[in-house]
């Protein structure tokens, strides 16, 4: 009887340490990722509101937007508050840093904020530069819209696998990153 329960220990202890190894390895094969908010140092919430990564600088905003996302900030306008005119905020944009780099091209995150007067609005950005700043594509990682209840969390991992999942669909929309850095819909199912 005790050889058998040492036997079944064995076993039991095999498959713990497997699925902690597993667990282990989910995690550090992703790039980077955002859950819902259940106290986890990725939590959406947590990342757009609470780090201390400042907005992209003015002189830097070339290098990270496209033109219409640089108008969208306002921070070529001179003057952007006046005496008869309240304008609405502008959108803000952060810089998650880079996440991925080859001889061909790079990937960051970027934090989209949007104009919060409905309630939160931002987005999380993977998006793909040349090695010389030309944007190649662009993919919303995550969302968080109040004004619009969309809400969306997703990841991507080292073989630039993106899986994102909305809370108001039933399936995940799986991307796939190519070897020359455009953002494509992939067959596979899983990541």
């Amino acid at each position: 009887i005790v050889r058998n329960i040492l036997h079944n220990m064995k076993h039991i202890m095999i498959l713990i340490f497997a699925t902690f190894l597993l667990s282990c390895q989910s995690q550090t094969d992703k790039l980077f990722w955002i859950d819902k908010n259940t106290d986890n140092q990725s939590d959406f919430l947590f990342l757009a509101e609470s780090t201390n990564i400042p907005d992209i600088k003015t002189d830097s905003l070339r290098e990270y937007l496209n033109w219409d996302e640089i108008n969208s900030t306002r921070a070529l306008e001179s003057i952007i508050f006046t005496n008869d005119t309240i304008l609405p905020k502008p959108v803000r944009f952060k810089n998650f840093g880079k996440i991925y780099k080859s001889d061909k091209f790079k990937i960051n995150v970027l934090l989209r904020i949007g104009n919060d007067s409905l309630g939160r609005d931002y987005q999380f950005l993977i998006r793909s530069y040349s090695l010389d700043w030309e944007i190649i594509d662009t993919y919303i990682l995550a969302t968080w819209n109040e004004s619009e209840k969309k809400f969306c969390y997703g990841s991507i991992n080292k073989k630039l696998i993106i899986e994102r999942k909305c809370e108001d669909s039933e399936t995940s929309d799986i991307m796939q990153i190519t070897k020359d850095g455009k953002i494509i819909m992939t067959s596979y199912h899983k990541p």
